[in-house]
């Protein structure tokens, strides 16, 4: 037995007891991504599942393309938006929201306030057809909104979420988000997300 079988004893040794802590983290890690591949495909049930894994560019020795705006067209400018005998439950459960009846102006100011747990997140969330709709109707300026999910869409609609959620990018690339930096704009963000102080 000599000294370098002790170093490569010890060597393996260690290498041996790791794989066993590697083995649960590799298990876990796949336990989450197959959670999350799921939860995307419930959410965006209108795309082909093979998509969400499809391989794309990612741009490590060039330029990404130019980002493609959707057009602005009259017909997105808000001038009303009624939400009619809105009611969505959780599968399994009585919670939910019932029976919303409610008419946003154009320029209002509208709150949604209630306690925790009181449907405030949910209501905003089957509004822009994150969630399913048990029943009711959502018109905006008088027509019918047939498909929520994909009408509820940028430039008629941005939803920022309870819990934030931050690129590695600088606050100001968080807040464009790829689109062109116009200082009037960016300034007019910062403005209407009550972010001027900060």
């Amino acid at each position: 037995f000599t000294v370098g079988d002790m170093a490569l004893f010890a060597t393996y040794v260690g290498q041996v007891a790791r794989s066993g802590s590697l083995l649960g983290t590799i298990l876990t890690n796949h336990k989450r991504a197959e959670v999350s591949y799921f939860r995307m495909a419930y959410t965006i049930e209108d795309i082909p599942r093979e998509r969400i894994s499809q391989h794309t560019d990612v741009y490590l020795n060039r330029e990404p393309d130019e980002l493609r705006l959707p057009p602005r067209e009259e017909s997105d400018r808000l001038k009303t938006l009624t939400i009619c005998n809105m009611t969505y439950t959780y599968p399994k459960s009585e919670n939910g929201i019932y029976n919303i009846d409610l008419v946003i102006p154009a320029g209002s100011f509208t709150v949604i306030t209630g306690q925790i747990g009181s449907g405030k997140t949910t209501l905003i969330r089957a509004l822009i057809g994150v969630l399913p709709l048990a029943s009711g109707d959502i018109y905006w300026n008088g027509e019918k909104v047939a498909d929520p999910k994909t009408f509820f869409t940028p430039p008629r609609c941005a939803y920022t979420p309870q819990v934030p959620r931050l690129f590695s990018e600088s606050l100001r690339d968080n807040i464009l988000l790829g689109l062109p930096d116009d200082p009037r704009a960016l300034e007019h963000a910062l403005y209407n997300g009550v972010m001027e102080a900060d």
